[in-house]
């Protein structure tokens, strides 16, 4: 089950929602939709000592998918002289200020911070009285400043997030494109540093883009390889996977290969898709005599069948975590020589289909357990737990 997220920004929502149908492929559906930005009027406010200031302070506020609909000086920037009594000028400051205020607040809510009190003078002295009879306050003038204050309507684009599911109709690529791809494909898998998993789940698409046709194509790379032979038998490996039924025969053949490296190479693909069992049946059918055809026959039928019989498509969850243990015995899950990365791929979401995340930590759980008795034993298992967080990345919501 393939899981996608698409991210839509329109004039509305109407517009938005017909792009996203627009944007579905065939065989996926919708699971869910989120409202990110609703394209509704908002405003925002500016205070400047002029105009100019205001309305830069109000724009540096705005988003930058923002459209302004309409800008306005709600105050313009003055200022007055206004008398106060009070015993001090602290009190004096104090009262001017807040008669500011509420004059201004009149006008416009929530701009308190506009209004500033810019000088304080005493004109004339109260009277202290007589035990605090005949007591006057001071006479103070004060030099009101009113800032400048502006608005800014806008919108924004509407923003939805959607996910979507399911398996998509993935079209064919034309059979004399196919080994350009495959050589693209292989120098991928061996140059790819940064991104690696993001670069292998495109190679995974590619080939199941291109079919079958695409098993002979890299029997003939690995063939011809003289030098490291684990980049094409990696994509190799993960074509295998998907087309078992076109790849056994080639397989199976590849082990009376006169190349030593592609026959250790046929070995561990098969292993890789079988069982303990498939490993015996393959050293049984290298230790016949080629001349025996019956024999040959027969073990190879016997291979075929171990591998059909653990499929990961045909096993229950307690022997889908089974096949997990044996493949990271045999091989790494990320890196150029990952032949186990597109099988922990479809084990991982063959878990997710069973029991959700729950089922894939259960898993997650039991492949630690084994790595840890193989370590106290003095044995290392190529692929760990470390390297499987990051093979099952994305799927069901799993994050390295």
């Amino acid at each position: 089950m393939e899981k996608r997220v698409i991210k839509i920004e329109a004039d509305s929502l109407e517009q938005a929602r017909e792009q996203l149908k627009s944007q579905i492929p065939r065989g996926l559906r919708l699971l869910s939709e989120k409202v990110v930005s609703s394209g509704r009027r908002k405003t925002c406010q500016g205070v400047g000592d002029t105009v100019e200031a205001a309305f830069g302070e109000a724009r540096s506020k705005l988003p930058p998918s923002a459209k302004i609909l309409e800008e306005k000086v709600c105050i313009p920037p003055s200022e007055e002289t206004v008398m106060v009594e009070a015993f001090d000028e602290q009190r004096a400051e104090r009262q001017a200020l807040a008669n500011a205020v509420w004059q201004a607040s009149a006008k416009m809510p929530t701009i308190e911070q506009s209004v500033r009190v810019k000088g304080l003078v005493l004109k004339s002295l109260g009277k202290g009285g007589f035990l605090g009879i005949g007591k006057k306050p001071n006479r103070y003038e004060a030099q009101i400043t009113q800032q400048a204050v502006v608005e800014i309507a806008y919108k924004e684009k509407v923003k939805i997030r959607a996910i979507i599911e399911g398996e998509a109709e993935i079209p064919k690529i034309e059979r004399e494109s196919i080994p350009a791809i495959v050589r693209g494909m292989i120098k991928r898998i061996e140059k790819t540093r940064e991104r690696w998993i993001e670069e292998c789940m495109g190679i995974l698409v590619t080939l199941k883009r291109i079919g079958p046709d695409v098993l002979p194509v890299l029997v003939q790379a690995l063939k011809k390889e003289r030098g490291n032979s684990w980049p094409p038998g990696t994509a190799l490996c993960w074509a295998c996977g998907t087309y078992k039924e076109e790849a056994l025969p080639m397989l199976i053949e590849l082990l009376s290969d006169n190349v030593g490296a592609v026959r250790f190479m046929a070995e561990e693909i098969l292993c890789c898709l079988g069982s303990r069992e498939t490993e015996e049946a393959v050293r049984a059918f290298k230790a016949l005599d080629r001349t025996d055809e019956v024999k040959r026959g027969r073990t190879s039928a016997a291979i075929a069948q171990t591998i059909r019989d653990n499929s990961v498509e045909r096993l229950p969850p307690g022997e889908i975590i089974a096949k997990l243990l044996w493949l990271g015995s045999r091989t790494d899950w990320l890196g150029p020589g990952a032949l186990g990365f597109a099988l922990a791929r479809d084990i991982g979401q063959r878990l997710y289909d069973f029991g959700g995340i729950t089922a894939m930590q259960e898993a997650y759980r039991r492949l630690g357990e084994f790595e840890w008795r193989e370590e106290l034993k003095g044995r290392r298992i190529p692929g760990g737990v470390a390297t499987l967080n990051g093979a099952w990345k994305d799927i069901g919501g799993w994050m390295p």
